[in-house]
């Protein structure tokens, strides 16, 4: 099965592309990529089905493409953590966050609600966008005594993503996150210089 992960990075290849140049057309202008890797002081809280809470200095990847008008398809701002987060049952935290298409800059954005896999099991979110590139998730791994991973990454209700300058500082605030067996948690993440 194809993670959501690999899915994100599929997509993100596909919409920055070899050429990271500025671009210019009468439509809209399309930004450099810029793929970083720096300290941040991350928060993540988690409630629900499953518990995790973390405040410390780590590492944050902060891949960031800025497009307006006719290139804003080539967007992208995306916070992930080059190394998962100890849990203290053993198993390993991932979040991320992903605003595709539709990034243009500093701000607020919202994740739609029905983003992400739908459940097999519970409740589905109604007029919801399916296909829509962004996401957000978090995945709690385990590698023994069997390799299993429980990924929370369908928006049960929209998603509250703010972005500052070169995404160098930000936050989310999900109130409903969604495995695909029906257990639902609500994520928080806040980066910020450390």
């Amino acid at each position: 099965m194809l993670k959501r992960g690999i899915a994100l990075c599929a997509v993100a290849a596909i919409l920055v592309g070899p050429a990271c140049r500025r671009e210019g057309s009468t439509g809209g202008t399309q930004g450099e990529l810029s793929d970083q890797t720096i300290e941040r002081l991350v928060s993540v809280d988690v409630e629900g089905a499953t518990s995790f809470s973390f405040t410390a200095p780590t590492k944050v990847r902060l891949l960031v493409r800025e497009a307006t008008g006719d290139k804003a398809p080539g967007s992208v701002a995306s916070v992930t953590l080059p190394e998962p987060l100890p849990h203290p049952n053993g198993s390993m935290v991932v979040p991320e966050i992903a605003i595709v298409a539709r990034y243009t800059g500093p701000g607020p954005y919202t994740v739609p609600a029905g983003t992400g896999q739908a459940p097999l099991t519970g409740p589905k979110a109604e007029n919801g966008a399916p296909n829509s590139p962004s996401l957000v998730q978090v995945a709690f791994r385990t590698y023994e005594p069997t390799p299993a991973e429980t990924n929370f990454g369908y928006l049960l209700e929209p998603c509250k993503i703010v972005l500052g300058k070169d995404v160098l500082t930000g936050s989310a605030d999900c109130p409903a996150l969604v495995a695909i067996n029906g257990e639902r948690v609500s994520f928080k993440m806040r980066w910020s210089a450390p």
